[in-house]
């Protein structure tokens, strides 16, 4: 953030959906470009990828399965912020390549598609819409049967 001259507000850390995350609030970033938006969007799984590798190595290195399982989990979290339903890293690089707020619009169109009436040909982006809202009901779908696979051993 201090790149493109914009401040960290805070950092901490919280659960969503029973997955933890470190965050850095960056409210900021709205006054940047689209290209730096994206590119701040980014940072965070670029770094759990980056803490991964050097767990990864150091279990090599030591033999150890703690940094193995380390390395595996910020691997998980890194492809988890990709989560486009979840409004982290991965929403906000599809929000801002396309210059829009892609889940309220996106829900406008389901919205007008279950009601029976025509989209309008003005709506620009109407394929990214349907496959965003394709891709957050695979994605719910998948963590449901995790959830039951879990609790009734599926």
């Amino acid at each position: 953030m201090k790149f493109y001259n914009r401040e960290i507000l805070s950092v901490g850390f919280k659960l969503v959906f029973i997955l933890p995350y470190f965050f850095v609030r960056t409210t900021d970033v709205v006054m940047c470009e689209k290209k730096e938006k994206i590119m701040v969007s980014l940072m965070g799984p670029t770094a759990n990828i980056l803490i991964g590798i050097i767990c990864i190595v150091l279990s090599y290195i030591f033999n150890m399965n703690y940094f193995l399982n380390l390395g595996i989990i910020s691997y998980f979290l890194a492809i988890s912020s990709f989560i486009p339903f979840l409004k982290s890293d991965g929403y906000r690089i599809i929000s801002d390549s396309f210059d829009d707020e892609i889940a309220l619009n996106s829900i406008r169109v389901l919205k007008t598609f279950f009601k029976g009436k025509k989209l309008e040909k003005s709506t620009k982006n109407i394929k990214i819409y349907l496959i965003y809202i394709f891709v957050n009901f695979l994605i719910i779908l998948v963590i449901l049967y995790g959830i039951l696979k879990m609790f009734f051993k599926l």
